[in-house]
């Protein structure tokens, strides 16, 4: 049986004798953000965690999320991001390749969640058509329950949807090495990467669809249940050999906003020892623009509407390969 973050985290509650919603974490402790500020150590790591449907002002300054607002406070916030379009799987495949195709994209504001198949897919080059083809970077996504690797059916919390490697037939054989199960915080193939300082240049970690706070589950409010899972991934993401070293980019953001009322508004967090502490960027960023920082850091030249988008590296202090 499954056990979510946040069932864990009401199941303390009861044996401390506490009642009602979990109870609000101790915020993670962020204080290596800003460490190599002064001298920026070149990043050829990043990760980057997906949540839900969730808008800036619901995360930033939000006593449901200590967690997420230490980063915030201690490392860097992207303050004028933006989603693509609606609902999720548009944005899933805009921040991998830099375009939506149009069977998904719909009428570019309200596109498709459908599942893999001939009539929904991308045949367009991705950040892991990228890799592939550019030894020695690699590549890989960790998906929360995700029952092996590459699924493509919705299994229990696990949706395709939010998953971007199983839509790209072109990739099939590397989905098939690299899509995995992510595991949980104490075992597992994230967990292990973290601790043998193993991640791949580029990486994607999917929670599932209660800790990635798309459902409200366990009677936990949504936000709790995202500032919760992030909460318990980031000490091991912060201990790890390859942040400590100041190669790893860690990012937080969701994939759309809760509704198109704020222009598809995000809270989108930055975490490496390159960030000057409390650094807020006020220019205008999407997942294009996310895109883009991820291949310009890898060395890759930018897919599509990433090569014209704002370029996030000046705001964050992040060093680009000469």
């Amino acid at each position: 049986m499954k056990t979510t973050v946040c069932a864990i985290a009401i199941l303390l509650a009861c044996l401390s004798g506490s009642a009602g919603a979990a109870p609000s974490p101790a915020a993670v402790d962020a204080t290596g953000c800003g460490s190599l500020a002064a001298s920026p150590a070149p990043v050829t790591k990043v990760l980057t965690i997906v949540i839900e449907n969730t808008d800036l002002d619901q995360i930033v300054g939000s006593a449901q999320a200590p967690n997420m607002n230490a980063l915030v406070n201690a490392c860097g916030l992207a303050a004028n991001y933006h989603g693509i379009q609606f609902p999720s799987l548009p944005n899933y495949l805009a921040l991998t390749s830099g375009q939506v195709p149009p069977s998904i994209a719909g009428d570019g504001v309200m596109g498709r969640d459908c599942k893999p198949s001939a009539t929904c897919q991308s045949t367009d080059p991705s950040i892991f058509t990228q890799i592939d083809g550019a030894a020695p970077l690699s590549w890989r996504t960790y998906a929360e329950d995700m029952p092996e690797n590459c699924t493509h059916a919705n299994v229990g919390e696990y949706v395709a949807r939010h998953n971007p490697a199983v839509y790209y037939p072109g990739d099939a054989a590397a989905c098939a090495r690299f899509d995995v199960p992510s595991g949980s915080p104490a075992s597992g193939p994230l967990a292990s990467d973290l601790a043998a300082g193993t991640l791949p240049s580029y990486s994607l970690f999917i929670p599932n669809l209660c800790n990635d706070g798309h459902d409200s589950c366990n009677g936990v409010p949504r936000v709790v249940e995202q500032d919760a899972t992030i909460g318990a991934w980031m000490p091991a993401i912060l201990a790890s050999p390859d942040y400590r070293s100041g190669h790893l980019l860690v990012v937080i953001t969701a994939d759309t906003s809760q509704s198109a009322a704020n222009g598809n508004l995000l809270a989108t967090i930055l975490v490496s020892p390159d960030i000057p502490a409390g650094t807020t960027a006020t220019a205008r960023f999407d997942h294009y623009a996310l895109l883009r920082l991820d291949e310009e850091l890898l060395g890759l030249p930018p897919l599509a509407n990433a090569a014209t988008a704002a370029d996030m590296a000046p705001a964050f202090n992040l060093p680009l390969p000469q």
